[in-house]
């Protein structure tokens, strides 16, 4: 995993929904966003772990001990669960930034959240239209589930379900559903604004008749306030 190939594949990721791109060239992008976070090994390659040496010791120190009787494979998984756990209370510097990132896909590809899945599968299987299991879900439908089934997730898997509801609404950066409707909106209109504003951002242009939002957008927008309220 090259910098060259890695900073592509980023590239992609943050352009693939907004953008629309072909199904083949998005599921590509899906399968190897689940493959680079199904394996700890490839998130110490990119870098995410090598900056959160110091952050890791004191904020996970049961998982950093418990990483060194792992596989190599699973050495860093939970290390990085738990530093995504506690993200918030991570200094500004280049692990809160790494640690974000990671974040930020779990957000727009939830296939590739593993703890997620592993709580909620069969509630996905029972409510999410996947009769063959959650594996064979694409993003967009598990997002559009999550969305509109939270109300029947109950015990661990709504808790999960819940805290990234709770992400999305705080900061855009997490918030796939309305970034990809409000696209255009959040490139020209908010552009320059901090992520955990861009949502007041959109809601002020909805109030001025001058910066009308897009039918798509003002309807997603409108949705997703309906259920934060």
């Amino acid at each position: 995993a090259s910098d060259t190939s890695r900073g592509t594949l980023d590239c992609l990721r943050s352009h693939s929904r907004a953008l629309g791109f072909r199904p083949a060239c998005a599921a590509r992008v899906a399968s190897l966003t689940r493959t680079e976070m199904s394996d700890s090994r490839l998130m110490l390659l990119g870098g995410q772990l090598s900056h959160c040496r110091e952050e890791a010791a004191q904020l996970c120190p049961n998982e950093t001990a418990a990483s060194k009787s792992l596989p190599v494979a699973k050495r860093y998984t939970g290390l990085m669960q738990c530093l995504q756990a506690k993200h918030a209370k991570l200094p500004e510097g280049a692990c809160r930034v790494k640690v974000r990132s990671s974040l930020r896909v779990l957000a727009y590809f939830p296939t590739a959240n593993s703890p997620l899945l592993a709580e909620c599968r069969d509630q996905f299987t029972a409510y999410c239209g996947a009769p063959d299991g959650v594996d064979v879900m694409e993003d967009d439908a598990l997002l559009r589930c999550l969305r509109e089934h939270r109300a029947l997730f109950t015990g661990g898997c709504r808790a999960k379900v819940m805290s990234i509801e709770r992400m999305a609404h705080n900061e855009m950066d997490f918030n796939a559903e309305v970034s990809e409707a409000c696209a255009v909106e959040l490139r020209t209109q908010c552009r320059g604004v901090d992520s955990r504003q861009q949502l007041s951002c959109l809601e002020r242009m909805g109030e001025v008749r001058a910066a009308k939002l897009a039918p798509t957008c003002s309807r997603v927008l409108q949705g997703f306030k309906e259920r934060a309220a």
